[in-house]
């Protein structure tokens, strides 16, 4: 089981949807990461600003921006919700 961490606006974005079901979405999609033996495998490789991050799809319109360090056995988040909020464009 890997650890997870939310960086950055990840954690503020998280609570955005508190009360909505994306948010029963995104902790799955947290959780399904987590028990992955390899999490770097359910996401796909995007190029943002120069950084290399994973991006999972959570369903059609919501992602989960994160990097994984296996080293730490750790799974960070830098951003989610819609592809606006994650990319920062349409």
């Amino acid at each position: 089981m890997w650890d997870y961490l939310l960086v950055g606006p990840a954690e503020k974005q998280l609570k955005k949807y508190r009360k909505s079901q994306e948010y029963i979405k995104f902790k799955k999609a947290i959780q399904e990461l987590t028990y992955s033996s390899d999490p770097t495998e359910l996401g796909e490789r995007k190029d943002i600003a120069g950084v290399s991050y994973l991006c999972y799809d959570v369903t059609h319109s919501l992602r989960l921006l994160y990097n994984v360090d296996t080293k730490k056995n750790l799974i960070i988040i830098f951003g989610l919700g819609d592809h606006k909020d994650v990319y920062g464009k349409d």
